[in-house]
Formats: C-alpha cells, structure tokens, sequence
C-alpha cells in the first residue's frame, strides 16, 4: 500500500474524531503503527503539523495537498527530527498562544516548540479517567509539564491539585491552561521542584493526597532531574491516603508491561489494588501492545 493510501485508511479509520465539535486536537497519522514510520501528522485546531521521521522518503507535497483537501488548515508546521522547533510551510506563527479542545476543555500549545507542541495527544484516555475519578479529591500532578492532567483533574472535580516539575517555564503554561479553564488557582499549586525531592518533604511533612498522577519520562534523565522509578513508587505509595490512588503511565517502548507492573508492586511495599489498566486512543495504533502507551491506576486499600 503507498503511502497516500494509507493516510486516507487512517483518515476513516478517525471518523469519530473529526465529527467531534468538542475535540480539536488528535494524531491523524501514527507511522509506527500505520505502515510507514517516516511520517506522523497531528492535528491542532487549523493546523497541521507534520513530522518527518525520514524526509528523503515522505514526498511532502503530496502529503500535505491529502491534508489540505481533507482539513484545510490555516497553518501547516514541519518538523524534522525530535528537538527540531519547525518551520512554516503554510500560514504565520499565532501572535497568541493557539487554544485546542478536548472533550471541551480547552489547552494552549505552541507549534514551533521542540519536541511537543505542549499537549500529549496519546494521553487523551487518561485525561478521561481522570475527569471520571477525581471528585472531591486532593491531587499531586508529578511530573505536570504544562498541566493538562490537572485540568482534567479539577474538571472531574478535585478539591484541589499541586502540579510539581523541575521546569519552571512549563508550570507557567499549567497556569495558563487552567486559566482559559476558569479554573481557579494559585502560587501554591505550582511547585519547581526535582519530583523525588517533593515526594520525600511531602511524606516526612506528613502530607496525604488522594490522587498522584506519575508521569516520568520514559529515560532517566542526568543531572539534577535524576530519579530512580522503585524511589518514586515507594514514597509515592507512602504520600497516599487510605483509598487514594496512583495514576501511573509505562510510557517506555516496547517495554514489558507485565515485568513493570510487578516491579511497582515490589517498590511500594505497601498493599496495592490494580483498579483500572488503559492505552492510548484510537489515533495511536500499534501492532505490538508493548509499544502503546500503558496507563494504569493503582488504589491504596
């Protein structure tokens, strides 16, 4: 099958998505899975952004007059490489931050960042979750980045939640996105602090929480972000209160789920129930599971 004829596969296989007024952020192309690692394409309200994996074998017109006849967007970005910003190929730089929905919350992203426009589309599920499991509780977001998790949080009705990342910069952008929310918040909920530093303070404080998001990056990072996963499942469960639960991702590819999952009940050494276990949506196919995004909940009895 060449090439354009897979996108117009994966373009029916998002029919549910792009009838859906209230969700305007999706993946529209996911090579891995998709038959052609070279190339994935994501959607952002108007505009496009192409990533080439592989540009000598992705004939970038073609492509992106698929997309213009489909979507016709109002700015097309490509990008070539992980930490490569982008260039314009259609279209100007939004002078304000671009506002995207899903299920009708509303985020900021930035097109031309490195690496991510600001907004894990995979996540989309356990956004989801989260708005379905978190009223009436105080939540710690480890690992926030720009905060949509915490906004779907304070969606489903947390009392409270306390986002936590060593990038200082990114926090600013989770106090945005709960700003265009009406979501109140203040300079308490946004902590610039190494993740296993604040989990430590927090259980020698006596702090209790409800809910922890965890969401590391899939490899340890040097410097002062250093962790060790077993030291952050531990004082994680020891932060929990008695039926509150740990959302965690297991986001490292093609991983093995199982052999993760056991070595977080073996780090915690606290009893843990499995309550609920997920993957990223339709728009993120893969033939191997262990290359999916795994999301899981864990509950303190």
């Amino acid at each position: 099958m060449v090439l354009m004829e897979k996108l117009a596969a994966a373009w029916a296989r998002r029919e549910s998505l792009h009838g859906d007024s209230k969700t305007t952020a999706y993946r529209l192309f996911h090579g891995h899975g998709e038959g052609d690692s070279a190339l994935n394409a994501d959607r952002f309200g108007e505009a496009l952004v192409l990533w080439l994996r592989r540009p000598e074998m992705v004939d970038l017109s073609a492509v992106t007059a698929f997309y213009q006849a489909r979507l016709g967007p109002e700015v097309i970005v490509v990008k070539e490489g992980a930490r490569d910003p982008g260039r314009l190929l259609l279209g100007s730089e939004p002078e304000a931050p671009l506002i995207v929905t899903e299920d009708g919350l509303s985020y900021a992203v930035d097109l031309l960042a490195a690496q991510n426009a600001g907004f894990f589309l995979d996540a989309r599920p356990a956004r989801q979750w989260l708005r379905c499991n978190s009223q009436d509780r105080r939540i710690a977001n480890l690992f926030a980045y720009t905060g949509s998790l915490g906004v779907a949080a304070r969606a489903g009705g947390a009392r409270s939640i306390e986002h936590v990342d060593l990038q200082s910069g990114q926090l600013k952008r989770a106090r945005l996105n709960h700003h265009i929310n009406a979501q109140p918040v203040d300079d308490r909920d946004f902590q610039a602090m190494e993740v296993g530093r604040w989990l430590r303070i927090a259980v020698k404080k006596g702090r209790r929480f409800d809910g922890l998001i965890l969401d590391p990056p899939p490899r340890t990072p040097h410097g002062r972000a250093r962790f060790r996963r077993e030291s952050l499942y531990r004082w994680g469960a020891q932060a929990l209160r008695s039926g509150g639960w740990m959302r965690i991702f297991f986001n490292r590819r093609g991983a093995d789920r199982e052999a993760e999952g056991r070595a977080f009940l073996e780090s915690v050494d606290l009893p843990m129930e499995q309550i609920w276990q997920g993957t990223s949506g339709v728009d993120f196919p893969e033939e191997a599971p262990g290359d999916r995004l795994s999301l899981v909940a864990y509950a303190r009895p």
